[in-house]
């Protein structure tokens, strides 16, 4: 004979069973076979379950009942931090096998269908065998629209685990609850996170940085570092725009970045230009969000209650002390990095000042280990910056002129500041060596290393007036280069070789001057008496000796 049945599980310890069958006893009877009844689960030593015994027969079909969910300990989320989770656990789980057969290839996923638009798989495990319990982390891939949540909130999740069974496919789940913090909501046990605020892809943000930007290309100077006069630019934007610095009791970087447990808020850059306003770390986030969008290295910098924000120099230490007056107001890593910190708080004051109070804190609190920078770019690969997209509200731009007035008192007042020491023990030495050709050539230099192109070739001029000195020369040459006077340039730069035939300098400036003004014979013929000379200096110009084919510099 042979019998089949299907049993309706109504609790965990009680279930509901039907069978029927057909069955022939020789010489005694044969007929159909019917029962109908219940199955209730005990508990052993310690109340621990009693493996229930499955006498179903392998094959196709479903199973159930399998995996129980003990316990799930999870985080309450920061949407904020969204994309995080996806490869950080958000909490964990403990699972059980209560049958009585191992559990194989079992997989346990997240889902969370209003924020998420798939489940995410968390774990993967081999075989769970009968009464063994596993504790597994939890991941989720939430999608942007967490953002939208601007109050804190309960949601349900369900946690499925699917495996199988002698051959069969089983799944059980469970509903649990996911607490949410709001949008703006953030726990400074890292302050690596503030990473995520810096949305330098936000439109608004790009569009603000953009129309600001191009004051640095219509009115700024090329003999300075760009970085620098972005710097300047939009923190002279920012007080324009009539941003200010204001703290939220409720929420101060002060109070609560000395409780890595405490909740903060902290605004998005495009909120911060909505409002006007903004703490420390608010100001700060927004200020590097413009600086990154326009291709601007930056970082942050911690201080004992404080953060305040820095900003990458291209070039190396030395170059770094040739060009600045004020070495000590620079931050340089092991790396040889070169940083400018900026105190974000200061908008009114300017960015010199700003620059100032950045510097001071730097070296107040860098000797006793409680200064740490955190370069924004290492940040992101923990802490990506969200997708900001939950607000159609459109920034304000603050008036072209104001910034440019703003950008240019500043800038002059840099450039004063800069060269007016070095400035004035060079004219004193001049006013008793007038005819010092060396001390004409350095107070040259110096004019051109900040923009004033016309000061420069006034000093160049006076360095080579009735005087063979080819240094002067090769400057006047550079400086009539720069101002694209290429015959000038190229009658400077013979005359500095006629005085030293071997001279790469001038030999390199002949040949470059040639090429822009296509006179690539003249071109090719200096670049190969720079090749004799120093081939691997001519290597880095190549192009020189490419003629009319070779393409632009």
């Amino acid at each position: 004979g042979g019998d089949a049945g299907a049993a309706l599980q109504l609790n965990p310890t009680v279930s509901l069973s039907l069978r029927a069958g057909y069955g022939v006893y020789q010489d005694l009877y044969q007929g159909v076979l019917l029962s109908l009844g219940t199955t209730v689960r005990l508990t052993g030593a310690g109340n621990s379950a009693i493996p229930r015994v499955d006498f179903a027969p392998s094959g196709p079909g479903s199973i159930d009942g399998y995996i129980e969910f003990l316990n799930a300990d999870i985080d309450r989320v920061y949407p904020v931090l969204y994309k995080y989770y996806d490869d950080h656990p958000l909490g964990s789980t403990t699972l059980v096998n209560r049958g009585s057969r191992p559990v194989r290839d079992l997989e346990l996923r997240l889902q969370l269908k209003q924020f998420m638009d798939a489940p995410k798989l968390s774990a993967r495990i081999d075989e769970l065998a009968p009464g063994e319990e596993r504790t597994l982390d939890l991941y989720a891939l939430f999608t942007e629209e967490i953002l939208t949540i601007t109050e804190g909130a309960k949601v349900a999740a369900e946690l499925e685990a699917v495996y199988s069974v002698g051959g069969r496919k089983g799944g059980d789940s469970s509903i649990v609850t996911l607490n949410t913090h709001h949008r703006n909501a953030l726990r400074w046990d890292d302050d690596r996170k503030i990473a995520a605020f810096v949305t330098a892809r936000d439109e608004e943000v790009q569009r603000f940085a953009r129309n600001n930007a191009s004051i640095v290309d219509d009115q700024g100077n090329s003999a300075l570092p760009r970085e620098l006069q972005l710097a300047m630019v939009f923190l002279h934007a920012m007080k324009s725009h009539r941003c200010a610095y204001v703290v939220d009791p409720s929420s101060s970087y002060f109070e609560l970045s000395r409780n890595g447990e405490a909740v903060d808020t902290v605004q998005f850059p495009r909120q911060t230009l909505q409002y006007k306003a903004g703490d420390c770390d608010d100001l700060s986030a927004t200020y590097a969000a413009l600086l990154e969008s326009s291709g601007v290295a930056t970082a942050f910098i911690t201080v004992p209650g404080h953060i305040y924000t820095a900003l990458k120099l291209e070039m190396d230490e030395r170059e770094a002390k040739r060009t600045f007056s004020r070495p000590g107001d620079l931050i340089v890593t092991e790396e040889g990095a070169v940083w400018i910190p900026v105190e974000t708080t200061m908008l009114r004051d300017g960015f010199l000042a700003a620059w100032a109070e950045g510097a001071s804190q730097w070296r107040k609190y860098s000797p006793e280990g409680q200064a740490r920078l955190i370069p924004t770019a290492e940040a992101w690969r923990t802490y990506a910056p969200v997708a900001f997209g939950v607000s159609d509200f459109e920034v304000d731009i603050p008036l072209r002129e104001n910034v440019a007035e703003e950008f240019g008192g500043e800038f002059n007042r840099f450039v004063s500041r800069e060269i007016s020491g070095r400035e004035q023990d060079l004219l004193g030495r001049l006013r008793r060596r007038p005819g010092d050709s060396r001390l004409r050539n350095r107070l040259g230099v110096l004019y051109a290393r900040y923009g004033r192109y016309s000061d420069a070739e006034e000093q160049f001029r006076a360095a080579v007036q009735g005087r063979d000195y080819a240094p002067g020369f090769i400057n006047l040459g550079n400086i009539s280069y720069l101002n694209k006077n290429y015959t000038g340039a190229r009658e400077a730069y013979r005359r500095a070789l006629d005085l030293d035939r071997d001279n790469k300098t001038a030999l390199l400036g002949l040949a470059r001057v040639s090429y822009a003004a296509e006179d690539y014979t003249a071109a090719e013929e200096a670049h190969s008496e720079l090749g004799a000379l120093d081939p691997e200096l001519a290597q880095r110009f190549a192009y020189l000796a490419a003629g009319s084919s070779g393409g632009g510099n």
